[in-house]
């Protein structure tokens, strides 16, 4: 008669070697040598690992024992979803709809949280060539309009003369929008930049799917910030 073991053998982990045996996970306790400890003359604890069963479907009973605390989860993905609203409006903010805040929003809003906010490149590029250039094309024009380099009643042909700014700029963004399919903050997106990409997401649709995704990880990644003003953000030199 076999016995199905409890106890599950700690061994040494190695980045991309370490494997859970079949249908089980691998559990990890990672440590990282840091600089810092370095020169503190501290060791950091080895990493190590275990393979173990997946963790089980909950019943209807364990669900309803969770309620509470996944009530207190959604209430605190509100309130950064509301946060990172506020910064995006530089506190010009005056309502806030249900739709921003129902299950939907806080459940993109904890998943991309939990993913590490990972998107691919190709996923970000579309979507920006679809919604994201229009935005940018339309903040462009109101600079130029701005700094009298385009009259605000102007016509379709002179607003052609200033296309190619238009087209550099919405081309200068895409770049930076790009740099969010990363899974940790670039150094080329300091905060600054996360405050005004804030501010033009703001500027989507209700609808845009993504706009929130980003919105979700930007919040993660950025310290609190002033949101950058339009107009000192889009440079127009590119001409």
């Amino acid at each position: 008669m076999s016995t199905i073991s409890t106890q599950h053998n700690v061994n040494p982990y190695v980045s991309g070697k370490s494997q859970p045996l079949t249908g089980q996970r691998l559990l990890v306790a990672g440590f990282k040598q840091t600089a810092k400890m370095t020169k503190a003359k501290i060791t950091a604890l080895p990493s190590v690992c275990a393979s173990i069963p997946m963790f089980p479907a909950l019943s209807a009973e364990q669900i309803a024992q969770c309620e509470p605390i996944l009530r207190n989860v959604f209430c605190k993905a509100q309130d950064e979803i509301f946060t990172a609203r506020v910064v995006a409006t530089k506190s010009t903010l005056t309502s806030v709809g249900d739709s921003d805040l129902d299950f939907s929003a806080c459940f993109d809003y904890l998943t991309i949280a939990a993913t590490g906010g990972h998107l691919t490149l190709a996923k970000l590029e579309t979507w920006y060539d679809e919604t994201m250039a229009d935005v940018i094309a339309a903040f462009t024009l109101e600079k130029l309009v701005a700094t009298g380099r385009l009259a605000a009643n102007a016509t379709p042909e002179t607003t052609a003369r200033v296309q190619p700014v238009v087209d550099a700029t919405i081309k200068q963004w895409k770049g930076t929008f790009s740099l969010l399919a990363s899974k940790v903050q670039p150094k080329e997106l300091p905060d600054a930049t996360l405050g005004f990409l804030l501010t033009l997401l703001d500027r989507t649709e209700s609808e845009d799917e993504l706009a929130p995704k980003l919105v979700a990880k930007i919040t993660k990644w950025q310290a609190p910030v002033e949101v950058v003003a339009i107009e000192d953000a889009i440079d127009l030199t590119a001409e």
